[in-house]
């Protein structure tokens, strides 16, 4: 009894203590450490299009990926939840544990205190020219978030129209494209409307 009381106690103060760590990263709001041009590691994935940076002295902070938006991977749904998992599952796999140049958006931080802007992984070449965002839209895993204009807005369509006509991810899925579709009618409908 005494084992399985040690083992218990064990086990839960490795979990309590990760998931302390978790939330210690996923607290920290500090986009005043970073700017454009600034090599990040990206620490961690929050979802599809959102995942926590960190500099070279160890402070770190969420960054929302500018101009874009993912199907949440915690939705009932179930078909809505598995192409919101395998966002989540191909940024953890590219870019978690790797280094980004990060370019800040002219606004700086969202609404909920977020830096948002662009994050370029090395390409083949060793230079850092692969924008995540527009990598994402190509394989069809996020959409083009068109509520508000933002640069670059002209080249993030022309790679959603691309994945669109090749059946890239949920493109492929009629379902998941007409509630895409339906998305990006309700953004151009607010963005019209104004603030």
């Amino acid at each position: 009894m005494s084992i399985l009381a040690c083992v218990l106690l064990t086990m839960s103060g490795y979990f309590y203590w990760g998931s302390r760590q978790r939330q210690a990263i996923t607290e920290t709001i500090r986009p005043e450490l970073f700017n454009s041009g600034d090599l990040v590691d990206v620490v961690m994935a929050v979802d599809g299009d959102e995942v926590i940076i960190g500099n070279g002295a160890g402070e770190t902070t969420k960054f929302r990926i500018l101009g874009i938006k993912s199907f949440n991977p915690t939705l009932r749904d179930p078909l809505i939840l598995e192409y919101g998992k395998i966002c989540f599952d191909y940024l953890k796999r590219v870019a978690v544990g790797k280094q980004a140049r990060l370019v800040v958006s002219d606004k700086r931080v969202d609404n909920e205190g977020r830096l948002l802007g662009t994050l370029f992984l090395e390409g083949t070449d060793g230079k850092y020219d692969l924008n995540l965002a527009t990598d994402l839209i190509s394989k069809g895993y996020t959409l083009v978030y068109t509520r508000f204009d933002f640069p670059g807005m002209d080249a993030y369509l022309g790679a959603q129209r691309k994945a669109r006509e090749t059946g890239e991810g949920f493109w492929m899925n009629d379902r998941i494209a007409a509630r895409a579709d339906s998305l990006l009618l309700l953004w151009n409908q607010e963005k019209n409307r104004g603030p």
